[in-house]
């Protein structure tokens, strides 16, 4: 679990909205649900923006429609 301070760090660091930053927290944890699952690992594929952004760019692009 991340701490509220942590969060708002990245926040301030990136320059970004704390419920933005959350998001993407969450979406990284559950991505490597998916990532780790044998079932989903092999079946689910991933395009786009989001899937771009958290492959190959730390902080490029942040999804806000998640």
């Amino acid at each position: 679990m991340i701490r509220k301070q942590d969060i708002l760090d990245r926040a301030a660091e990136w320059q970004l909205r704390v419920d933005v930053v959350e998001k993407d927290y969450v979406l990284a944890w559950l991505l490597a649900a998916v990532a780790s699952h044998p079932e989903t690992s092999r079946n689910w594929v991933f395009k786009g923006g989001t899937c771009l952004k958290k492959c190959h760019f730390e902080t490029y692009r942040f999804s806000e429609d998640l």
